[in-house]
């Protein structure tokens, strides 16, 4: 619709195959990013779940894991993965929408512009992303919270969490 705008207000006549081309197209790209994304979480968490499993043999590594601070070790460890793939994403769906790149061009100018302006840009996501990580952290004690509370309590922590997950990735959005 606002392709079909931006041609009429230059004097010419809105064309709907044209505009619906040019919506599909930018369609497909996020849809490029949206697989990208889910791809890169899931090589990383059953990543994770492959080396916790192959480092079990380890003595060491095994008395971690059964005294639980490989939970809150992973915790942290998928904060900064979470900042890393924000970061290399956070300016591609602009570039794809605003400036009609396609998925790589797009993907390699979000690269570029983060490489040049990297401290403001972790700045931006690391602040309002910190918010959430009591929540996750509150996550992997959730079982031993709701032994010595009420199990609604695990309700009312994950209903929180999405709360403040969705305003935070607003205000991320929002100052990038």
């Amino acid at each position: 619709a606002i392709w079909m705008v931006f041609q009429a207000n230059e004097g010419k006549k809105p064309k709907l195959m044209e505009a619906l081309k040019k919506a599909a197209s930018k369609y497909v790209t996020l849809a490029g990013f949206l697989l990208a994304i889910f791809l890169i979480v899931s090589f990383v968490y059953y990543g994770e779940k492959l080396l916790i499993f192959k480092l079990a043999k380890l003595k060491f590594i095994a008395s971690m894991i059964n005294g639980g601070m490989m939970d809150f070790a992973l915790v942290f460890l998928n904060f900064f993965i979470i900042l890393l793939v924000e970061m290399i994403f956070s300016f591609a769906m602009p570039f794809a929408v605003l400036e009609d790149k396609r998925f790589f061009k797009a993907l390699l100018g979000s690269l570029s512009l983060v490489k040049r302006l990297f401290l403001a840009v972790f700045i931006l996501i690391a602040i309002p992303t910190l918010v959430t990580l009591p929540f996750s952290l509150l996550k992997t004690g959730l079982p031993a919270l709701m032994d010595k509370t009420l199990p609604e309590i695990t309700l009312l922590v994950l209903g929180l969490s999405v709360i403040v997950t969705v305003f935070i990735d607003c205000i991320v959005t929002v100052s990038l």
